[in-house]
């Protein structure tokens, strides 16, 4: 009865499963329809948003297409106004040409002029002259009686001879008083030739500049008409924003390269001043090594007495002083950044340095101030050292090596604020 009991308690708690999982399978299946119906709704707006893109690709070629035929006809209209252009200064140099034959056409036809007067007072000088020599041929008008005489006969032979060279010289004179006429009249239907030929040119020119500047009217038209005209405004807008931040940006270079100009005359300046405080420094270091020399060699351990006490002056500065001494005025001569230092309790620590050969070794730092400096002690294998109780705190040091400021490599480095690094040592 038990067993039936158990039997049937499994059966229904199977059925409750089965009954579950048929459910579950319902709301899977009602779900991947649903997924489905979104599918497809999904794949409808894509389908849309793909026919829509379609159709703005094609707007965008057709506009692409109209911007080319634009630029092509504006680079057609450029050849145009190129070639009006050259059609123009070919007409000017036509007219320049034709005020210099009509010029020269003035010159000649008055050059013509006087060689018609002086022809025709040849013509008249020879007309007189014919006459004289008409009348000094005739046998009976110019016979004169026979002469009674040798002399007489001598005389007349005299005034005929010279009566036929004036004759000749006269024929000589018309005959080139002819030819210049005749050169004149050729040159004269020269240049009237030169002239209709240069008004006919002049013509076939201006018809030809009126004809190309109707076709740069018409296309200029049709650009205006075009729908490309607001794709070339806008370019040409978008190239005046340019225009003016390039000018902006010029300007802007123009104050940098000034504030360049002055920052570089300070770094001289304050380089000249660095040099000349490097020089009161070797100076001074020299005269310390000179000391330090004659001074008798201290201990390698220096411990800080008692009566010094440890002081914040400044802000950022700490200053180790002997209370048993009275009290100077403090100057800040670097702006070092120290960490608050306890003042009761001290710490044995040794500070070192890998020098090489060098033989005077200094150590200043912030825990005298840098007021002074200890010499280090060799300590072998290239190196130099000084052992100092320090109160606990954080203290920065530099070392003095024959008169340069290094660092040492087995010690932290921080920057001083002044271009260069300083060593730190934290005491806890």
């Amino acid at each position: 009865m038990q067993q039936t009991a158990i039997s049937q308690a499994d059966s229904q708690e199977e059925i409750n499963n089965v009954t579950s999982l048929e459910a579950k399978i319902a709301d899977l299946l009602e779900e991947k329809t649903q997924l489905v119906n979104n599918i497809n709704e999904q794949g409808a707006v894509i389908a849309e948003k793909d026919q829509r893109l379609s159709q703005l690709l094609g707007e965008l070629e057709a506009a692409q297409n109209d911007l080319r035929e634009a630029r092509n006809r504006i680079q057609e209209i450029g050849e145009k106004e190129e070639e009006i252009n050259n059609l123009h200064n070919v007409i000017a140099d036509l007219r320049s040409s034709l005020a210099t034959a009509k010029k020269e056409k003035e010159e000649s036809e008055w050059h013509l002029g006087e060689h018609k007067e002086w022809l025709n007072n040849s013509k008249e000088k020879v007309a007189y002259l014919q006459n004289q020599l008409t009348l000094l041929s005739d046998p009976d008008r110019l016979a004169p009686p026979p002469p009674s005489s040798p002399k007489m006969r001598s005389t007349l032979d005299n005034v005929d001879e010279s009566a036929k060279a004036q004759i000749r010289s006269l024929e000589t004179k018309l005959q080139l008083a002819n030819q210049s006429f005749r050169n004149s009249e050729a040159e004269r239907l020269k240049y009237e030739q030169i002239n209709r030929d240069t008004m006919k040119h002049v013509v076939h020119l201006e018809n030809e500049n009126g004809r190309l500047r109707g076709i740069t009217e018409e296309l200029s038209s049709k650009l205006r008409d075009s729908a490309s005209v607001q794709v070339l405004e806008e370019k040409d807008a978008r190239l005046r924003d340019l225009a003016d931040e390039r000018s902006r940006l010029q300007w802007r270079i123009g104050e940098l390269c000034q504030w360049w100009s002055d920052a570089k005359w300070k770094i001289g300046e304050l380089e000249a001043g660095l040099a000349h405080q490097r020089h009161l420094l070797d100076a001074a270091n020299t005269k310390i090594q000179s000391l330090n020399e004659q001074a008798p060699q201290p201990s390698t351990t220096y411990v800080i007495p008692p009566s010094y006490s440890v002081t914040q002056p400044f802000p950022s500065q700490w200053r180790v002083a002997d209370t048993c001494l009275p009290s100077s005025p403090v100057y800040t001569l670097t702006p070092l950044c120290h960490s608050h230092m306890s003042t009761c309790g001290t710490k044995r620590v040794k500070i070192e340095i890998e020098h090489g050969n060098q033989q005077n070794v200094f150590v200043m730092g912030s825990f005298l101030d840098w007021k002074c400096a200890l010499k280090c002690d060799p300590l072998g294998e290239g190196k130099s050292g000084v052992t100092l109780d320090l109160p606990c705190g954080r203290h920065e040091f530099r070392f003095l090596v024959d008169g340069r400021w290094v660092t040492s490599s087995l010690h932290t480095k921080v920057p001083n604020g002044l271009g260069g690094d300083n060593n730190l040592l934290c005491v806890e």
